[in-house]
């Protein structure tokens, strides 16, 4: 028991703990080491990709055979362009926790090369967001490639399930054919090789 004086009256201080007095560094360290494994617990479960159980398993929707996916020819006076899109295989139950990404490549055959001006990617999502990247040219003018990443879907879905559709715009010179429909001919017999596209995501659970 001790006492103290306050105004030289003395308090008296009874049944003090034994706790701090038998406490260790040992004891500290445990303590410090419990506390460390906890706030590392959750700080992986409030980052990681499954935070919460908001999002599934990362998936890849992956299509290389996209050059058979045309959609819609515009004819312009200097240049027609050629859409090419999986209308009904793109995803539909993205996760928009999680932000998406995609990849495009398109390979190309040695020929008629110089007929061949531009080649797109385009990602569009929820009625009113799109994005459109050119792809870049390899030196030989036989591979186009490029990547549109980090999309955030949250605004557009809010809460709901969020999806995309996804095209490659291929633009050609009028002196490829004469019309949209021998373009398509030419362009997926004889000129495209491979397109393949690639959009990686979360599942919404």
């Amino acid at each position: 028991m001790k006492k103290l004086s306050v105004l030289n009256r003395p308090i008296v201080i009874k049944n003090e703990s034994n706790f701090f007095r038998n406490f260790s560094y040992t004891d500290l360290f445990k303590v410090c080491l419990v506390l460390f494994i906890f706030a590392t617990v959750l700080t992986f479960e409030s980052c990681g990709k499954t935070a919460g159980n908001t999002c599934g398993p990362e998936t890849t929707y992956h299509n290389p055979n996209y050059k058979v996916k045309h959609n819609n020819c515009s004819d312009g006076i200097a240049y027609r362009d050629h859409y090419y899109e999986d209308v009904t295989g793109t995803p539909e139950d993205i996760c928009t926790d999680e932000h998406i990404n995609t990849e495009f490549a398109v390979i190309l055959n040695d020929i008629r090369l110089s007929e061949i001006v531009s080649i797109k990617a385009k990602v569009y999502w929820g009625g009113f967001f799109e994005e459109i990247v050119e792809l870049n040219r390899s030196a030989d003018s036989t591979r186009y490639e490029g990547k549109i990443s980090n999309i955030g879907l949250k605004q557009a879905f809010k809460d709901a399930p969020g999806y995309v559709g996804v095209q490659l715009i291929v633009r050609v010179l009028p002196s490829l054919s004469e019309n949209c429909t021998l373009d398509i001919d030419i362009l997926e017999d004889r000129i495209i090789d491979k397109m393949d596209v690639k959009v990686i995501y979360y599942k919404e659970i």
